[in-house]
């Protein structure tokens, strides 16, 4: 039943896919000949069965309905039913109030209805537009992520910053220790991510680099997205929008972390689609061009992402043999010269499977919950594609419902329900640049809104700074730290931690093994593991330690693919061996 949903979200993905490109390649406006009804019995049945799925063990949520429903009646007392589904599937984004464990914190609430009213306020009655937004979003975008004050040893928020930083981490060590990317070991976030990090390591460290990388790329992208929604002139609900659904929503909001824990839901992933994405929205053709080049380099999906962005832009304004001659051209040309520019440098080819390795085993798959935020999404694209129909010919449209297009792919791999929280900078853009009618109004304040009812653990701005976040990071594992401390180690190997965590030591300086972090391997079939380890042993040639806990021991057998055991002992739950590169 599950692979039967997925089949059908993916049809329906490539369906609006396909009709973006036919509305870009046509001039004429289809008829839809809808009933009335329709819509209104279609949003019945949807509120009631997100109702039943989300309130049966959620007071709150239902609360959180019934006011958002009531706020939207002053409005426009005519559509309280639409109103009620609006709210239905906006609050769907606080997928964590579903289950009957958790606390229910009815001061929540108290902060939810006065946010929903002042958003409704704000959209309402605009007011005027300010250039002062700009700044202000970026000082407090920047204040926002550059806090590090609240990632306490130990709490559950460090360790997704250790893990999701470290990924990115892992990949930049590989590089700058020799290891030919797309060869010896393909790279989870792409080329640009690994290069960009190798490169900030060797200038500020690599935990401090990484950081100042993802307060630079998320804030820029938050700008361009504030400046699509707003049309540079952007007002205060508009600004405010954009803000939440950039710095906010994105991460785990219901533990509390904050974009900067998590690079990938941020500019690190998105920027180079969303500067492309602007440069023609302004109109600045061959400038897109230029930013395109590195854009589909920058990783498999980004590429895939950009040429959606541009092909579907360029049709519309071209027509589809010359936009597919075009783009063709251009990702040719960029892919060519980096396959060159590859083999001077180290001597062998590229591998397509291990440039598309994440792709082929996504890290972490999950099926498709059909009653679920899901939802929220199909409703949003369906707002793009509407939108789309209304402003035919309206290149910015079509722009707008393309980039929510692309970036929805990333959902699709692993779809956590938290995965759909993270677009939210492309679904508030697409609702600020439809013409919002009052429920698309209400759609904006309630999910805007919804961020109260997080459990928002994370204090913004706290004052505790006496160790830098390497230290912290070192003590969220006590057991494996108390391991590496009894290893004999006269020859300063290094030591690779495969533990609960995942993560590579920040001690660390030396790399033996593509292994460490773990973080980056744990979805890779073992046959192919075997393949990166073997050539890593013979790339490196370097000895080293492995600490493997629990399970973990079992793979022990796979390094044996590169390398000869030397000495093995077992302390508990700890397997620990030094290994030799086979000749």
């Amino acid at each position: 039943m599950l692979a039967i949903i997925k089949a059908i979200a993916l049809a329906g993905y490539g369906g609006f896919g396909l009709f973006l490109v036919w509305m870009a390649a046509t001039r004429r406006t289809p008829r839809l000949p809808i009933s009335g009804k329709i819509p209104g019995l279609f949003f019945g049945l949807l509120t009631g069965l997100m109702l039943v799925r989300f309130g049966v063990n959620s007071p709150l949520y239902l609360a959180g309905v019934a006011s958002a429903t009531v706020l939207s009646a002053i409005w426009n007392r005519r559509q309280v039913v639409f109103a009620a589904g609006v709210a239905t599937l906006s609050l769907s984004l606080a997928w964590w109030l579903q289950p009957e464990q958790q606390p229910q914190g009815w001061w929540r609430l108290a902060l939810f209805i006065p946010a929903t009213a002042a958003m409704l306020l704000g959209l309402n009655r605009p007011g005027r537009a300010t250039r002062w937004a700009y700044l202000v979003f970026a000082l407090a975008g920047i204040t926002l992520l550059t806090d590090f004050a609240a990632f306490a040893p130990g709490s559950q928020a460090l360790a997704f910053l250790a893990h999701h930083q470290g990924a990115y981490i892992g990949s930049a060590l590989h590089v700058l220790a020799g290891l030919v990317p797309f060869y010896d070991v393909p790279l989870q976030y792409g080329l640009g991510p690994a290069l960009t990090v190798a490169a900030a390591c060797k200038v500020a460290g690599c935990w401090n680099g990484v950081a100042l990388l993802t307060t630079a790329a998320t804030v820029l992208m938050g700008l361009l997205i504030l400046r699509m929604a707003a049309d540079g002139k952007p007002t205060l609900a508009a600004t405010v929008a954009v803000f939440v659904a950039v710095f906010l929503w994105p991460g785990f909001p219901d533990l509390g972390t904050i974009t900067a824990a998590t690079p990938s839901v941020g500019g690190m992933r998105y920027l180079p689609v969303t500067l492309v994405a602007y440069l023609l929205f302004a109109g600045w053709f061959r400038l897109a061009i230029v930013a395109m080049i590195p854009a589909v380099l920058w990783s498999p999906e980004v590429a895939f992402m950009t040429i959606a962005v541009f092909g579907v832009h360029e049709t519309a304004r071209l027509g589809l043999l010359q936009s597919a001659a075009k783009t063709f051209v251009i990702v040719a040309g960029s892919f060519t010269a980096l396959l060159l520019v590859h083999h001077l440098i180290y001597g062998v080819w590229m591998q397509p499977d291990v440039v598309i390795e994440y792709i082929l085993h996504v890290p972490g798959p999950l099926p498709i919950d059909p009653l679920s935020d899901f939802l929220f999404l199909a409703a949003a694209m369906a707002l793009a594609g509407w939108t789309v129909l209304r402003e035919q010919g309206d290149r910015r449209a079509l722009i707008v419902a393309t980039l929510l297009f692309a970036a929805s792919s990333y959902y699709l791999g692993r779809s956590h329900p938290n995965n759909i929280c993270n677009l939210m900078p492309f679904v508030v853009l697409v609702a600020l640049r439809a013409r919002p009618s009052p429920l698309v109004r209400l759609g904006i304040a309630t999910s805007i809104a919804a961020i109260t009812l997080s459990y928002w653990t994370y204090v913004p701005f706290g004052i505790d700074r006496a160790d830098p976040v390497e230290v912290r990071i070192a003590k969220l594992d006590p057991g494996m730290n108390e391991i590496r401390s009894h290893i004999a180690n006269p020859d300063r190997l290094g030591i690779a931690d495969i533990g609960q965590s995942l993560n590579r030591h920040p001690d660390e300086s030396l790399v033996w093994t593509p292994m460490d972090p773990y973080s980056l391997w744990s979805f890779v079939p073992s046959e192919r593991r075997r393949l990166y380890i073997r050539r890593s042993a013979q790339r490196l040639r370097r000895s080293g330690w492995v600490i493997l806990q629990g399970d973990a021991a079992k793979l022990l057998s796979e390094f044996e693919a590169g390398y000869n055991v030397a000495e093995l002992s077992r302390t508990g739950e700890y397997t620990v061996a030094k290994l030799i590169p086979k000749p």
